[in-house]
């Protein structure tokens, strides 16, 4: 039933355009849950999005009444006190991060079977957000065909919201009548007013629980995903429509935890634990989160009183040092007998499981420290003869035995086959001392012929919580992981190669006209801060609009093809080539051939089932070398000078029976429902 507006346009039949708009909403949602089950999260986001647009737009049919509809739901942000939060319409949130003040509180965490480390899809099956998807997709069915019976709803329409972790307080809110709406005596409309009745207030609530469901269920697709700023958009605007549903505080405070946003963490945890008070693992998390904060806290007020790098105490610890008779593996000879056939043996020696002498490892890391002392920069210009050929590798985290493969492949570091790897060497994968040393050593044998960038994971915060520093406490000691951190701050950030690609882990810049002389002007001694070019640097991603967005990370910036175009015109160069996200084929060219993602960790973190990529270069202009590549690398390389590129990509080979995140902070792992 039809009417009009107060300037007559006519207005669609609400309650109709509602039960279209809810069944559309289901349907998508049970698609969404159909691809969380399986796995495929970026299909499932674009899945719970299309349910959200058609949730969201039932609620604005409230708007459509022409007079005063009665406040349905009582939980609307108005009905509970809730802060109000910036949305950005109905696909998520404009603003990214946490608000000062929190939205109304949630129930309880997801149940202790979420609390899960391992990565591999089959095991986090196990957790309770693969249960609840189940349940929830039982509830959407008992939901009903048109026109059939829900007595077995209506019998179970009560649903738990106090802090418990019943399964009823993580389903949708039942329906009290068949298809999610309650009859109504209301659907007459006045002949002098206009009005006819909005949509009843028990098919409002039922719809503000679904809406709560496919946010805080895309948000936990984006924190699969490592899309940490993206997820907590979405845990907020869960925790806006609908605060009584359990998930959505789950989500908002492991979304900032990941960020290392322990103080905002702590705030979406405290209100967890004040309506679960009896939920363990609520605060089992509370409890991690307050002494992240502290921690926290302890290293800022130490950080003034440490004088002497930590460098200078290992190196007098070292020299103390003896290998005794019992180990029996190769013992580093030092930079200046370095040779190709002592790195094989080293390499071997590693491929096998076994750990090299401390003192080896001590040795090989300072000597690398007192290379980028001298020879590295922030900026670093590399340039190659004519005819000659490079390579270049993204991401490894830590799968040693990937990183083994691609010199099987490709052939091994040498004055005649030099190489860079862009960053991220460590983490994830639970071989990343081996990873770092096998890099270091080679370096030090070529160090005209190795590059080695840093990555937003060559920093304490990052391995604090994804493994690195837990390996190597492991492996060594907590000591030679300081010594390791030293390190890092001296890699550079960005590479120029012959004088046309630019070469950097992240990505680009919050302004425009950011010149090289710009950059050499950074400070990058030190661990990265908040905000400025270097974190850009380590932590941008491309996007494909114009201009610039907030980053789906929480971090650094997403950036447009013009913005890639302004900086490489103000620069004189031709390509930006940078890592720091997985791709399907290992690689992708975007900003019309002008940018390429490598990442080449595949199968990343044993459950991505990614190929890796290296991009091998010839520096002379060689339509002939380039043949048999795909369309979008040839016209790619139709933008290049002197120079000409391929891409090659592989699979995972078998390593030990060692699982990825194996050293991890074990809360990562839970928050992230690993």
């Amino acid at each position: 039933m039809a009417t009009a507006d107060s300037v007559g346009n006519p207005l669609l039949p609400v309650r109709d355009s509602s039960e279209s708009l809810v069944e559309s909403g289901l349907a998508s949602k049970q698609a969404g849950n159909d691809c969380f089950k399986a796995g495929e999260f970026r299909q499932a986001i674009t899945e719970y999005s299309a349910a959200i647009d058609n949730f969201e737009d039932v609620q604005e049919c409230k708007s459509l009444f022409v007079g005063d509809a009665p406040a349905c739901s009582s939980t609307s942000p108005q009905a509970t006190g809730a802060a109000p939060q910036a949305t950005g319409g109905k696909a998520g949130i404009s603003v990214i991060g946490s608000s000062d003040g929190e939205v109304s509180p949630s129930t309880a965490a997801s149940s202790d079977a979420e609390m899960t480390t391992a990565l591999d899809p089959s095991t986090a099956a196990e957790g309770s957000d693969m249960e609840d998807i189940v349940r929830e997709d039982a509830e959407d069915a008992r939901r009903g065909a048109p026109n059939g019976s829900s007595q077995e709803n209506a019998s179970n329409g009560s649903h738990q919201t106090n802090g418990t972790t019943s399964t009823a307080s993580d389903q949708p809110m039942t329906d009290q009548t068949s298809n999610g709406h309650q009859s109504s005596q209301n659907d007459s409309q006045s002949s002098e007013g206009g009005i006819h009745a909005p949509p009843d207030c028990e098919m409002m609530k039922k719809v503000a629980r679904d809406l709560a469901i496919c946010y805080s269920n895309r948000a936990f697709c984006h924190i699969k995903l490592e899309n940490f700023g993206s997820a907590i958009m979405d845990a907020e605007r869960a925790c806006e429509v609908d605060p009584t549903y359990s998930k959505s505080y789950y989500r908002l405070g492991s979304a900032r935890y990941a960020l290392l946003k322990y103080k905002d963490a702590l705030k979406a945890f405290k209100q967890l634990t004040k309506l679960a008070p009896q939920d363990k693992d609520a605060r089992a998390k509370l409890k991690e989160c307050e002494k992240a904060v502290q921690q926290q806290k302890f290293a800022a007020a130490i950080a003034s009183d440490i004088t002497a790098p930590v460098s200078e105490t290992c190196a007098k610890a070292v020299e103390g040092m003896t290998i005794d008779d019992s180990y029996k593996g190769p013992v580093y000879p030092g930079p200046e007998n370095l040779t190709p056939e002592w790195i094989k043996e080293f390499l071997k020696y590693m491929e096998d499981e076994k750990v090299i002498h401390i003192k080896c490892a001590y040795q090989i890391v300072l000597d690398t420290l007192k290379m980028l002392k001298t020879g590295c920069k922030t900026v670093q210009y590399i340039d190659f003869p004519e005819g000659s050929e490079f390579t270049t590798c993204g991401d490894v985290h830590g799968q040693y035995y990937d990183l083994l493969n691609i010199w099987n492949l490709n052939g091994l570091p040498s004055k005649e086959n030099p190489y860079l790897f862009n960053g991220d060497f460590v983490d994830r994968g639970s071989f990343s001392v081996e990873v770092i040393l096998a890099l270091f050593v080679w370096k030090l044998c070529f160090p005209d012929h190795v590059h080695l960038a840093r990555g937003n994971h060559e920093t304490r915060n990052m391995n604090k919580l994804y493994g690195f520093e837990g390996e190597t406490r492991n492996k060594f000691d907590v000591q030679l992981y300081n010594l390791f951190c030293e390190v890092f701050c001296y890699l550079p950030l960005c590479h120029v190669f012959n004088k046309e690609v630019f070469i950097v882990h992240g990505g680009l810049f919050s302004q425009d006209n950011v010149t090289l002389a710009d950059l050499e002007k950074e400070d990058r001694i030190g661990e990265p801060p908040d905000s400025g070019r270097i974190v850009e640097m380590l932590w941008s991603d491309p996007g494909s609009t114009l201009g610039r967005m907030p980053s789906k990370r929480g971090v650094g910036v997403a950036f447009g093809p013009d913005v890639t175009e302004n900086f490489l015109k103000t620069n004189d160069l031709t390509m930006v080539v940078r890592s720091h996200e997985m791709k399907d084929e290992g690689y992708e060219l975007e900003h019309k051939g002008r940018l390429c993602t490598i990442f080449s960790a595949p199968n990343y973190c044993d459950q991505m089932r990614n190929k890796g990529a290296l991009l091998r270069w010839k520096c002379s202009k060689d339509p002939e070398w380039i043949k048999g590549e795909k369309e979008d690398v040839i016209e790619s390389n139709r933008h290049l000078r002197k120079l000409s590129y391929q891409v090659k990509s592989f699979a995972d080979v078998p390593h030990p029976q060692v699982r990825a995140m194996r050293f991890a902070n074990p809360m990562l792992g839970s928050l992230m429902g690993m």
